[in-house]
């Protein structure tokens, strides 16, 4: 899980300060208002907790497709192109100087054995599994709290924001209103 660009909501938080950009250890969890310059805010999800997690899910493999096959089959013979002689020495069966349709078809099937030689060591790789903020900006939410909860929460926030944007327009109509009259 990547949390980078979360919205984080956990039943623990710590803050405390101090005087460099990144905080040096020890001073976790100190939370007087003086000390420093730079304040440090410490979210924590305790190994027992549920997690509601809220985001882009991916599962990043390290074996190839069959997209990333084709193109690694064409890398391959692409490369084994660039020294025709290794590759007439290497294919060529009747001894013509060439490589004819018929061998070929060998130099494909014998980079198609190198990539499944991979495809086998990389299978050994187990899978790994990412949570992370979308590319196209959808919710991205890690939190100890219920969906229950965090949905009473942004009930809230959302209500907040609607109330400032409205006392705003009324600010707004008296200042226009009392310059016109003036």
């Amino acid at each position: 899980m990547n949390p980078r660009g979360a919205d984080v909501t956990t039943s623990i938080k710590k803050v405390w300060y101090g005087h460099s950009r990144r905080p040096s250890g020890g001073k976790s969890g100190f939370t007087g208002s003086f000390g420093g310059r730079y304040r440090y805010t410490e979210r924590l999800m305790r190994p027992d907790e549920p997690i509601y997690a809220l985001g882009h899910f991916e599962t990043w493999s390290s074996v190839p497709g069959a997209d990333d096959r084709s193109e690694r089959r064409a890398k391959i013979l692409a490369e084994w192109k660039k020294n025709p002689s290794e590759l007439v020495e290497r294919f060529d069966e009747d001894g013509d100087g060439h490589v004819d349709v018929d061998e070929w078809d060998r130099a494909r099937k014998a980079a198609e054995a190198l990539i499944d030689e991979h495809v086998a060591k990389a299978a050994i790789n187990p899978d790994v599994d990412v949570l992370m903020k979308s590319e196209e900006d959808h919710p991205f939410i890690l939190s100890t709290k219920s969906q229950e909860e965090l949905t009473k929460v942004y009930r809230w926030k959302a209500l907040g924001g609607l109330l400032l944007f409205l006392g705003g327009l009324v600010v707004l109509g008296v200042t226009l209103t009392a310059r016109f009259q003036s």
